[in-house]
């Protein structure tokens, strides 16, 4: 009985040290997830203070994105993360007068203060 007491906590801390041996030997993409540099980025965070996000908001700059995604051809992604909705728009390779239209028209959109936008912002990964 006294053997089985010594073996048992043994086991379990040398199978916790191979779990964590495991997880250490993982490496991270280190890879950007939309390529491009900080002039001719922007982001658009939607952000949650306790209740979602402004879907509202959300909806309307996506058809922006979707609207001038094909005349302008840059790079979009979506990033979620959060556990309430949160998302960021990652846009990436723009040219000056595509960066300017794009500002132009998510300033003309109702304001929320749940929603930020970067110039020059840096994408989530």
């Amino acid at each position: 009985m006294k053997k089985l007491l010594l073996v048992i906590p043994l086991l379990l801390i040398f199978g916790f040290g191979m779990l964590q041996t495991n997880c250490k030997g993982k490496e991270k993409n280190s890879e950007p997830a939309v390529k491009g540099d900080a002039n001719t980025t922007m982001t658009v965070s939607f952000i949650s203070k306790g209740s979602g996000i402004d879907h509202v908001a959300f909806t309307a700059v996506e058809a922006i994105v979707k609207e001038l995604q094909p005349k302008c051809a840059f790079d979009s992604k979506l990033i979620n993360y959060g556990r309430e909705g949160e998302r960021q728009y990652c846009l990436a390779n723009l040219s000056a007068s595509c960066k300017k239209e794009l500002l132009t028209a998510i300033a003309a959109l109702p304001p929320s203060e749940l929603v930020q936008v970067k110039e020059n912002g840096t994408c989530r990964k």
